[in-house]
């Protein structure tokens, strides 16, 4: 299993590459704007996994380097495909993965090794490091998981990752222009 993981992160990196590469592709994505709407909501939907960070953030750098729309425009629409994306990954742990996880840990070995699971500080605790995580420009998937587990409602992960990716985005844009 790690090995195919390992495989198709491997192959996204080369993905990666290509498009840096290809200048044909780069002049697609920012010289028409439909291209640059599109393809900020893309390259912002495939920002958030591991596998697919490297091409997307080679395509959200062309995009806040040279895009003719506004800066805002750009990440906002980065930020709405990342935040779908995250509402997916958070609804199938939230909904599926949870449940799963814990009936592992119903046992009564397993529940005395994880009796913090109970504990008030670790339920505000897992939202707080799940939204320090998916600010980050680390892969978001670690921090969904902790999200879905505090089991936060989708009322307040909606607009709280609307706003933490925008962040995030926004300060990767700024490098991005930076250099």
């Amino acid at each position: 299993m790690w090995r195919r993981d390992l495989f198709v992160l491997a192959g996204s990196f080369v993905l990666a590459l290509i498009l840096i590469s290809n200048s044909d592709f780069q002049s697609r994505l920012i010289d028409q704007p439909s291209g640059t709407i599109a393809g900020s909501f893309l390259a912002g939907f495939f920002f958030v996994s591991l596998f697919t960070l490297a091409p997307a953030g080679v395509a959200l750098t062309e995009l806040f380097r040279h895009a003719a729309e506004p800066l805002w425009l750009t990440v906002g629409l980065a930020a709405l495909g990342s935040t779908t994306a995250d509402w997916l990954i958070f609804r199938f742990v939230r909904n599926h993965l949870t449940e799963a996880i814990l009936k592992v840990f119903r046992r009564s070995w397993r529940r005395r090794l994880f009796w913090f699971w109970r504990l008030n500080i670790f339920r505000w605790l897992l939202p707080f490091v799940g939204a320090l995580v998916v600010a980050s420009p680390l892969p978001d998937e670690i921090g969904l998981t902790l999200m879905g587990f505090a089991k936060l409602p989708t009322r307040i992960f909606l607009p709280l990752a609307f706003v933490l990716n925008a962040l995030g985005l926004l300060l990767f844009a700024l490098a991005a222009r930076a250099f």
